[in-house]
């Protein structure tokens, strides 16, 4: 029995052994796991450090934006939409300039044309009384010419009758 005994103790003992050897084992497998992880918490840790800096950096710009878009709207700034109603006014504006020098254009073209066509017929009335003049100068002359030749040379004053009749007297 001692034999048995002492084979069941080393048997025990064995596997205590084996239990102890597993049990290390095991503690270094679960201890490497938890450095692993450790490793893996600790770089996700530093993201999530970074992470909160960079929200903090974009919180402090979103709030200085906000700050400097109050100060924009404070200063009496128009909004967006009264910009667009501006514009549309403007353009409307400039339509109606437009026309109006549209109509004024078109209305210089009509008077030009009536100014064109007065001084053509002013033209034509100065030639024709400059011809009217010069047809009566014409005619005063040759009248001249004939009252003239109806007159002997050298007998001022007499007609022409009576120097056909000049012995009579």
């Amino acid at each position: 029995m001692t034999v048995c005994v002492a084979m069941t103790v080393c048997v025990v003992v064995a596997m205590t052994v084996c239990v102890v050897v597993m049990t290390v084992c095991l503690v270094a497998q679960a201890t490497e796991a938890l450095l692993a992880h450790s490793t893996i918490l600790q770089d996700k840790d530093q993201e999530i450090d970074t992470l909160r800096e960079k929200l903090c950096s974009r919180e402090a710009e979103l709030g200085s934006l906000r700050e400097e878009l109050q100060s924009f709207r404070s200063q009496g700034k128009p909004s967006y939409s009264s910009l667009e109603s501006e514009v549309c006014k403007v353009r409307a504006e400039r339509d109606s300039l437009n026309q109006q020098l549209l109509n004024t254009i078109q209305h210089k073209v009509v008077l030009s044309q009536e100014v064109d066509a007065w001084q053509e017929d002013m033209r034509l009335l100065i030639s024709q009384q400059v011809q009217q003049q010069a047809e009566e100068k014409e005619s005063k002359r040759k009248g001249l010419q004939r009252t003239r030749s109806m007159r002997v040379r050298g007998e001022r004053g007499k007609g022409f009758f009576s120097s056909l009749f000049k012995g009579d007297e």
